[in-house]
């Protein structure tokens, strides 16, 4: 049951929300209950049905202790941990790590990592209900993703597909006024302004070497993990180059957290650390932006939305700052994210927060 066997259901008025998710709660439980009992069922539901196998399918379970156990965990991006709803307000990311890790080579582990994502962007001015010219349009991505990762003392590969829809059909308006009636925050009027539907897909790969300043004494407290990667589709397409040096716990079952891209893309949690463990860190990545959907809403996919006058910027940065804690099978873990002006329109970077929780089973 690939992606383009489900229907998503036309929006005629807000009477279809509940037809609408429940539509895609079904899809979703599937999909993650899938991963957990049958990854390879998991990656068929995003269409994949022509990956190639691989040893990892037929290699020993690595031992509990290293971190064989399935992970759960969620993500909430947001622009409140900040200020108003503007630009890139909000993302959300469930995670399903189904367990155990397997062993291929000596020193390397591999892993699939099953999501389901929700992305949303709106302008500074969410209170008028007409058009917005030089602002970020209104627009929701509804994703599915599948990672893979591989991992050895040294490096950590990281590559998958992410594929969804753009549009009314993933909800932007119903799910951000809902949460918005629940903390008592205001309407927001310009969702009849939205980008129209659209598919939105992504592949994406990245190397990260980590270990770099490993060593005895006051050094083993001192890690730096520079990465490079690239990124295309008709959602995003960018390079990205960055590091991220941490002080803490070298602890092999957790690593930096995980992110909704674009954006410092971490492993997360990869089973049970021994005991309490913990790092603080800072970084951030560089990117050559060559096609950004919320900015630029033009062809491939064209619709009757303009960019809205937008000149998007090739040349992007993120910095961030955080911490990561985690006990035996439970960790927690919150970046703060500083984001450079996206286009020339832009009157000032944006900021946002980034909250990781993980549980491992």
């Amino acid at each position: 049951m690939g992606l383009q066997h489900f229907a998503y259901p036309k929006r005629e008025d807000s009477k279809n929300f509940g037809y609408a998710l429940k539509n895609y709660a079904a899809f979703a439980a599937f999909f993650l209950a899938s991963a957990i009992t049958q990854p390879t069922l998991a990656l068929q539901a995003l269409g994949a049905e022509d990956l190639p196998s691989t040893a990892a399918q037929d290699a020993p379970a690595f031992d509990e202790k290293a971190g064989g156990s399935t992970i759960v965990s969620i993500i909430v991006e947001n622009d409140s941990f900040q200020g108003p709803d503007r630009h890139y307000t909000s993302g959300v990311k469930f995670s399903v790590t189904p367990g155990p890790l397997t062993k291929t080579t000596q020193d390397a582990t591999h892993a699939w990592r099953f999501s389901l994502g929700h992305m949303i962007y709106t302008p500074n001015d969410t209170q008028t209900r007409a058009p917005i010219l030089n602002d970020t349009p209104y627009a929701a991505w509804l994703f599915l993703e599948a990672t893979r990762i591989k991992r050895s003392q040294k490096k950590t590969d990281i590559y998958g597909l992410s594929a969804g829809v753009i549009g009314p059909e993933a909800l932007g308006d119903e799910l951000q006024n809902l949460v918005h009636d629940v903390i008592g925050a205001g309407n927001v009027n310009g969702w009849d302004n939205q980008l129209e539907t659209r598919p939105g897909i992504i592949a994406f790969a990245e190397r990260r070497w980590h270990g770099l300043l490993d060593g005895e004494g006051a050094l083993k407290w001192l890690h730096l993990s520079p990465h490079l990667g690239a990124t295309a589709g008709n959602a995003f397409t960018y390079a990205n180059a960055g590091a991220i040096f941490s002080i803490g716990d070298h602890d092999a079952t957790f690593s930096l957290p995980d992110r909704l891209r674009p954006g410092v893309f971490g492993v997360g949690p990869t089973g049970p650390s021994k005991n309490f463990a913990w790092s603080i860190f800072a970084g951030g990545e560089a990117r050559a932006v060559a096609r950004n959907v919320f900015i630029d809403a033009d062809p491939p996919f064209g619709d009757n939305v303009t960019n809205n006058g937008l000149d998007r910027r090739t040349g992007v940065w993120d910095a961030q700052a955080g911490f990561t804690l985690s006990y035996k099978r439970a960790s927690l873990a919150y970046a703060h994210i500083w984001r450079s002006r996206e286009y020339d329109q832009q009157t000032h970077r944006h900021i946002f927060g980034s909250l990781v929780l993980s549980a491992t089973f």
